[in-house]
C-alpha cells in the first residue's frame, strides 16, 4: 500500500512539473495564446473533474485518489501561473490589448 501511495505522489509531482514547464514555455513564447490556452485547459480539466466526481459519488469505483488530485492540480496550477506571470510582466498582456493577437 505504501508503494502505491509513493507511486501516486511521484505521478502527482511529475504532472505538476510537466505542467509548469509547458505553461512557462507557452508564456515565454506568447502571452495571449498562453492566457487562452490556460483558460481552455483548466476549464476542460474542471469539467472532467466534476463529471468524475459525480460518477464517483453515484457509483464508487477503483479509480485511484491520485487521479482526483492530478485533476485538481490541472485546474488550479494554470491560474497560479497566470497570476505569477501577470505579476512579473506588470499586467502587460499584449494579446488582450491588441485587436489582432495571433
Amino acid at each position: 500500500m505504501a508503494q502505491q501511495q509513493s507511486a501516486g505522489l511521484n505521478w502527482l509531482l511529475f504532472t505538476v512539473l510537466l505542467e509548469i514547464i509547458f505553461y512557462t514555455f507557452l508564456w515565454l513564447w506568447n502571452e495571449g495564446v498562453a492566457f487562452f490556452v490556460s483558460l481552455a485547459f483548466s476549464l476542460i480539466a474542471l469539467f472532467i473533474l466534476v463529471i468524475a466526481l459525480i460518477a464517483e459519488w453515484i457509483e464508487p469505483s477503483r479509480v485511484p485518489k491520485v487521479f482526483f488530485k492530478v485533476m485538481a492540480v490541472s485546474v488550479l496550477l494554470p491560474w497560479v501561473l497566470v497570476g505569477i506571470f501577470i505579476l512579473f510582466s506588470d499586467l502587460n498582456i499584449s494579446a488582450l490589448k491588441n485587436e489582432r493577437f495571433f
